[in-house]
């Protein structure tokens, strides 16, 4: 937890939600324009080197390299969101009541636990359901509870994979990077004429 703040921070990146499990985890990241593969390697890289050092140990960690999917609607970044808080239904003693799975952000969102590590942004989530304190904590909660009926994020990407085009995208924040766009255009170009003669 405490390097995923410190890589978030580092990137200004926002996590909307996240569930460590003991094999794998989900993060809801939106790396607000900056690369996520860049975000996901730091991140990778630095829990390997604590893994292997605390347990004495060489080599990689994970099998395959990370899955990450663009969503494209807001009712997608909903459907992850719940996805993702539903994860915990598998470990028979949280079947039912996911919110305490404490390595999830679930119980942050619904005033069960406190945000020890200053990591969400709920301010996303909640701006979607055009509502704030105990209304959105019900609200939200009686929302997660009713996806909990699906079992694969597969089942989401079929739902939400082709969102209507005329669909309100709300106007979440780009972080502006310390390359300016001239640099951006020239260094492009450069390459583009530079390939044109290769």
């Amino acid at each position: 937890m405490a390097l995923l703040k410190r890589y978030t921070d580092k990137y200004q990146a926002s996590v909307y939600a996240y569930c460590l499990m003991n094999n794998h985890v989900h993060i809801h990241l939106d790396p607000k324009g900056f690369d996520v593969s860049k975000f996901m390697h730091s991140l990778n890289t630095a829990y390997v080197r604590y893994y292997n050092t605390k347990y004495n140990r060489h080599g990689h960690l994970f099998q395959d390299r990370f899955q990450s999917r663009i969503l494209s609607s807001e009712r997608y970044n909903l459907a992850v969101s719940a996805y993702i808080h539903n994860n915990p239904k598998d470990i028979p003693e949280y079947n039912g009541r996911e919110e305490d799975y404490p390595y999830s952000s679930y119980g942050i969102y619904i005033g069960k636990r406190e945000d020890t590590h200053k990591i969400i942004d709920k301010s996303f989530i909640m701006e979607l359901f055009h509502a704030d304190g105990e209304s959105f904590i019900k609200k939200y909660y009686e929302f997660v509870k009713y996806q909990n009926k699906t079992d694969n994020l597969k089942d989401y990407d079929e739902q939400f994979s082709t969102a209507a085009e005329n669909e309100y995208i709300s106007g979440r924040s780009i972080i502006l990077r310390s390359i300016s766009p001239d640099n951006v255009v020239s260094y492009v170009s450069s390459k583009l004429t530079g390939s044109a003669h290769d």
